[in-house]
């Protein structure tokens, strides 16, 4: 079963990435290893694959079980391929339009990167002139503490009128992982910066050093901030940031005014029966989808021109992408608006993908092999949902029978606060572990001198110590974890150096009730039964295709010496 397992992840993670390598093969890539049908897979197209699993799914068997599983999980994928084209699975109109939607995608992707960007030059003046009218290399010190509720921004305000210690309640309030243990440190933050954070331009403009904002909602939470010292504009820093702004803006302009000049030569027009057609509908729909089109109607063209057309059901289907905004009526409303987000959304694709069309790409050979690897993948994907997802049901009670077999799985992370000194030697720490039970420093004071650990000086030592540091640090949070509260542990060789710390507060670590734990258990046995089904029509389709598959021992061998296994197998140890 171990096995099987291993070889069903290969394949259903890992489908996408299969790729084989054409170019600057040698006669040993080419030696074919077996045979699917007539499909042939080569040496270079195995050893491939193999590479590409992650070192966590590489198998740990023996060499010739090892090289077996593989073949096996590649000989399942061109079955999978194979099944679903006996099934017709790329004839139905559902897969034509999909596969045909990514490749308009392709075309205008490939049109931007090969055609566009190489039309558009930012000249050195061009970025002198944007850094001086923009203030762009302005940078101001962030400090704040972002809370949930408005109430306790107010509370937050109310206590720093009293005179309590910013640095203290954001540690005690604020909800932004990386700040609140840091006093509400958020670093340097640019114009561009304080926009995505939300933060009003007037603010950033004017806020004096060390005042109070008033509180600012920032999405669904709300900030209180003040700004602790500037730094002057530094062009080389923003020179790169500067030009890639300055290019994307000329790009997209020039895209505007290429897609405007061949709408104009093509005779694009919208057309007034598709348009009534649609206000017509949504007079009786609260929203339009595809399902309540006939196909004559989804087939009506909204907007023409010489060559092409964008249909009604096109728009439509344009307009759920966004379901939320799609669900209130949007898009269907008036003449205007329609007009707008077809230009917008729709024609304004087809253009693109036209410009791409007389730019030759769609002939270039590394486009159309992209194009018949997408359409292996959607037919894979159909006969996955079929036969695997649509299949899948969970009960409540196979969830809670998971979530008590697996109790350690829903524990919470452990997360401690520690104050710490780190230096170089045991000797030294040694020293220091001396001076403190003398009682004459403290842990605070020594890390503010002390401390090798960066960033740990000006934050006195105080360190919010969170779950995934058992990776990145394992040896002080083993040492954290066994700690008792509040006593001094060490010296402790960590990694950097020896450390004296304590725990001043720790949380988390408790097992998490099921009515908390029940989504997660659920998703669980779901992919645990999707592994399951998928094993089996694996193993259905290795049973009916018995006869279309042959294998060369010899070129398997060849192909995946016991060497080249060992190795892998080695490096997959070593990653875990």
């Amino acid at each position: 079963m171990k096995n099987r397992y291993f070889y069903s992840l290969v394949i259903f993670g890992l489908f996408i990435v299969h790729s084989p390598a054409l170019s600057q093969t040698t006669a040993s890539d080419r030696q074919i290893v077996a045979h699917v049908d007539t499909a042939a897979i080569s040496a270079g197209e195995l050893r491939d694959f193999v590479h590409g699993i992650p070192l966590g799914l590489r198998s740990k068997n023996s060499a010739g079980k090892a090289r077996e599983a593989y073949l096996r999980s590649l000989i399942g994928r061109y079955l999978l391929e194979l099944e679903a084209y006996n099934r017709g699975l790329d004839t139905s109109s559902a897969f034509q339009a999909q596969v045909a939607s990514r490749w308009q995608q392709r075309l205008i992707e490939v049109y931007r990167r090969d055609h566009l960007k190489a039309q558009v030059e930012v000249s050195e003046e061009e970025i002198r002139r944007y850094f001086q009218e923009h203030k762009s290399g302005r940078q101001r010190q962030l400090s704040g503490i972002l809370v949930h509720e408005r109430h306790q921004a107010q509370d937050v305000l109310k206590r720093l009128g009293a005179g309590e210690s910013f640095q203290e309640l954001a540690q005690e309030y604020s909800v932004e992982p990386h700040s609140g243990a840091r006093g509400g440190e958020w670093g340097f933050i640019t114009l561009s910066e304080a926009r995505r954070l939300k933060i009003p331009d007037q603010i950033f403009h004017t806020l004096p050093l060390d005042t109070l904002s008033d509180i600012l909602p920032i999405g669904d939470r709300f900030l209180v901030m003040r700004f602790l010292q500037d730094r002057p504009p530094n062009l080389d820093e923003q020179r790169s940031q500067i030009r890639m702004l300055l290019h994307r803006q000329k790009r997209d302009e020039l895209e505007v005014q290429k897609i405007d000049s061949l709408a104009r030569v093509l005779g694009s027009k919208l057309e007034p029966k598709a348009l009534d057609l649609l206000l017509e509908k949504a007079e009786v729909h609260a929203m339009v989808k595809r399902g309540q089109l006939s196909p004559q109607e989804a087939a009506q063209p909204l907007f023409s021109f010489a060559g092409g057309q964008v249909t009604l059901g096109d728009y439509v289907d344009a307009l759920w992408e966004d379901p939320l905004r799609a669900s209130s009526g949007w898009g269907i409303r008036n003449r205007v608006e329609v007009e707008e987000i077809a230009r917008t959304k729709l024609l304004s694709q087809a253009m693109l993908a036209e410009l791409a069309r007389q730019a030759g790409i769609p002939a270039q050979p590394e486009q159309l092999g992209w194009l018949e690897k997408e359409r292996r993948k959607y037919m894979v994907n159909q006969l996955r949902q079929t036969e695997v997802v649509d299949k899948l049901v969970v009960t409540g009670e196979e969830a809670r029978d998971y979530y008590q077999k697996h109790q350690e799985t829903f524990r919470h992370p452990e997360e401690f606060y520690i104050d710490e000194v780190l230096v170089h030697t045991e000797a030294v720490a040694s020293q220091l572990l001396a001076e403190l039970e003398t009682g004459g420093e403290s842990l605070s004071s020594m890390a503010s001198i002390y401390s090798i650990r960066p960033g740990m000086k000006q934050e006195l030592g105080r360190w919010h110590v969170h779950s995934h540091e058992r990776f990145s640090q394992p040896q002080l949070y083993k040492a954290v974890q066994e700690a008792d509260l509040n006593h001094i542990v060490g010296p402790v060789q960590v990694e950097g150096g020896y450390s004296l710390f304590k725990v001043v507060d720790r949380s988390g670590g408790q097992i998490q009730p099921f009515s908390e734990a029940e989504t997660r258990a659920r998703g669980l046995v779901r992919l645990q039964k999707k592994n399951q089904l998928f094993e089996q029509l694996v193993d259905e389709l290795m049973a009916e295709y018995q006869g279309h598959i042959t294998v060369y021992p010899n070129e398997l061998e060849a192909a995946l010496p016991d060497s080249l296994l060992q190795r892998l197998a080695a490096e997959s140890e070593e990653g875990q």
